[in-house]
């Protein structure tokens, strides 16, 4: 009997790397499977350990998380355009940035030295924070004091977080360390490289 081509196909794009269920259905149906043979053969596959949207999502989360801090929403929402359930993107979620993870015990260290280790949101807002700052480095009037150039810096900080999915208690606590940075900077001992150095320990 000839091999079936759309489960050659199929195991072609799983060599590669894993692919979730439903994402693997819309590439062979785009490929021109017709739809119902696709889903019988993705089934197969999948009953044979070959497609598995829990270990996917697994892997996808922790990759994701390797690359930059986001937050919770961010890695719910790229789930979900790639049909995950719900179910188990919380799974896949939780085991890396705990729900109820206590802010305290956030680490301020590097977030990434072991990423399969579970982390705190507030520790990866804080690292985003960190970088966002890096990059944007304060305008004059903001090293100056101006307190509504402050106010537009911080705002921007705010959106950029949000747009990486952190929750509002993430971005509060990345929040409060430009403040005390900010206030720091402004403090009569503050030297005139406070602003350029914003240097992690301060935080």
């Amino acid at each position: 009997m000839a091999p079936d081509p759309c489960r050659k196909r199929a195991l072609d794009l799983l060599a590669r790397r894993d692919h979730f269920r439903a994402e693997l259905i819309q590439k062979l149906v785009r490929k021109g499977f017709e739809p119902d043979h696709v889903e019988i053969v993705v089934d197969d596959l999948a009953s044979s350990g070959y497609v598995d949207d829990a270990r996917a999502a697994d892997r996808f989360v922790r990759q994701k998380l390797m690359r930059a801090p986001v937050g919770r929403q961010k890695l719910f929402a790229d789930l979900a355009r790639r049909g995950v359930d719900r179910a188990v993107a919380e799974t896949a979620i939780d085991a890396q940035l705990p729900a109820q993870a206590n802010a305290n015990d956030a680490s301020d260290d590097d977030p990434f030295a072991d990423p399969p280790a579970a982390t705190d949101e507030v520790a990866l807002a804080r690292e985003a924070g960190r970088r966002w700052r890096r990059r944007r480095r304060p305008p004059a009037e903001v090293r100056d004091g101006d307190r509504a150039a402050r106010a537009r810096y911080r705002a921007a900080l705010g959106r950029h977080l949000a747009g990486r999915g952190f929750s509002a208690r993430a971005t509060v606590a990345a929040l409060q360390d430009l403040d005390d940075a900010l206030r720091n900077a402004g403090s009569d001992d503050a030297g005139d490289d406070a602003f350029d150095a914003f240097p992690d320990a301060a935080f």
